[in-house]
């Protein structure tokens, strides 16, 4: 089984090339059995959509940052009053 993958269209939509592999094997797997065929190619349209993901996926990673502790190294934070 081949997958295409355009890399100026990956760069287009911040995809990093050692993400490419598992969105690859992901489309292989999400596709019907009957699309599949020797070649498929991972479209402009599956990586808006994985642009799209992984935006709402920063911003729900989105914290307000520690400190970091100058004795031990950790981070920590101040108790909100």
């Amino acid at each position: 089984m081949t997958v295409r993958a355009d890399l100026s269209l990956a760069r287009k939509y911040d995809i990093r090339l050692q993400e490419l592999p598992l969105l690859c094997r992901r489309l292989l797997t999400d596709l019907p059995l009957e699309r599949l065929a020797s070649a498929v190619t991972l479209t402009e349209t599956e990586m808006r959509a994985v642009q799209a993901e992984s935006r709402v996926t920063a911003d729900t990673k989105k914290r307000k940052p520690g400190r970091v502790s100058p004795n031990t190294g950790m981070a920590w934070r101040a108790p909100q009053l």
